[in-house]
Parts: structure tokens; C-alpha cells; sequence
């Protein structure tokens, strides 16, 4: 299996420091947590219950902002850009996508053209191509996942069972809802800069790699 990876030093020390729950949440919002989990490096969580998709992260570099991966929607990027300003006043420069999905590139046109949008070929290929294909196929396959889990908790007689499937199908009802909302003014923004194996950013003193392998 192929993967895409992105490296900093400072972003591996600080994913191993959230993992171990050394953080703190460094700004309040509406959909988001923003975590610092080391100097200049921060981390953008949904809330709970909340459908932003994807986490994302916020590399503060010597002279401007580096973002991985955007949200389900600019409605909640917009939120990131805001969040991201009060950490600092500093442009965002580029912005990775590590793939295709929706809950990974639905907020890049929030942050182009004033940011470079890197990714994959294949990637921009996707979404060029079968941009909105790919979102009538996420929402076809939650549809089913309701209707299914639908039938399911008819047949379910664990409380605890009915409670945590229940909660599945409001969180799936809402994230329909979300994606179905934004269609209409959906700008899909493919990457601009692409890579087929490795691309380095040099950042000062900060090296940052993106591989696909």
C-alpha cells in the first residue's frame, strides 16, 4: 500500500507528545480545538460531535505558516484561518493535502490563492477529475450506513448497544447534512504543486518532507 508521509522533526516529537497527552488547548472555538503540542507546533481538532472531518496541523515556521490537510467544509477553515491568527500574524504559505478525501481538501479554497496547495499528482488528478464523483460516493455510502444501522438497532436489546448506535446515526445524519450544505458554493481546489515521490520545504531552520511511498 502506498502511503503519503509528512515529516518535521518538531512535528514527530510533538504527535508523540499528544499521543502521550503532554498538550494544551491554546485557543477557544466554535468547531475546533486548537492544541499547541510543542513550540510552533499545533494541532486543530473537531469538537466532539462536531463534523470538521479530518485533523489538521499548524506549522508556525521562521517567517510564515505551513497547514496539514484542511476540514470537510470552508465553514470550518475559515474557523482555522481565524484560529490561526490569534496564534500569529505570520502569512500561510502552503498548504498539504495528504490525499483526496473530502474531509482532507473541501477547505483548500479557503487558503487559495494566497497559499501554494501541495499534494500528490494523483490527488490533483482525483479531484479534477472526479472531484464531485467522489462526494456523490460519500454521501451514497452514508445513506446506506443510516438505513443500515437503522435496521440494525431495531434488532439490538444491550441498552448500552442501542445508546452508542444511535449516536453513530446522529453523528452520520449530521455529517449528510454538512456535506450536503456546502455543494452549493463548493470551489473544489485541487493541489497547484505536486509531487510524485518527495518534495522538501526548507523553512530556516525547519526541514519539512513530504514523501509518497
Amino acid at each position: 500500500m502506498s502511503r503519503f508521509r509528512v515529516i518535521t522533526s518538531s512535528i514527530f516529537i510533538g504527535i508523540i507528545f499528544l499521543l502521550m497527552g503532554l498538550y494544551r488547548e491554546i485557543a477557544a472555538s466554535e468547531l475546533l480545538d486548537i492544541i499547541k503540542v510543542k513550540e510552533d507546533i499545533y494541532m486543530a481538532i473537531g469538537k466532539k460531535g462536531e463534523v470538521v472531518g479530518a485533523n489538521a496541523a499548524i506549522i508556525i515556521n521562521e517567517n510564515d505558516v505551513t497547514i496539514v490537510d484542511t476540514h470537510i467544509s470552508p465553514k470550518v477553515d475559515r474557523e482555522l484561518m481565524q484560529q490561526v491568527r490569534k496564534i500569529t500574524e505570520k502569512p500561510i504559505k502552503e498548504v498539504i493535502n495528504t490525499h483526496f478525501h473530502l474531509d482532507h481538501t473541501d477547505g483548500n479554497q479557503v487558503f487559495s490563492p494566497g497559499a501554494n496547495i501541495i499534494g500528490h499528482v494523483n490527488t490533483r488528478q482525483i479531484l479534477l477529475e472526479r472531484g464531485k464523483e467522489h462526494i456523490s460516493s460519500v454521501q451514497k455510502r452514508f445513506r446506506e450506513r443510516i438505513a443500515n444501522g437503522e435496521r440494525k438497532l431495531s434488532s439490538l436489546k444491550d441498552e448500552k448497544e442501542q445508546q452508542v448506535l444511535r449516536e453513530s446515526i446522529n453523528y452520520w445524519n449530521k455529517f449528510l447534512a454538512e456535506v450536503e450544505m456546502i455543494l452549493p458554493t463548493l470551489n473544489i481546489t485541487p493541489p497547484n504543486l505536486t509531487l510524485e515521490k518527495k518534495i522538501v520545504l526548507h523553512k530556516g531552520k525547519r526541514e519539512i518532507q513530504i514523501a509518497f511511498y
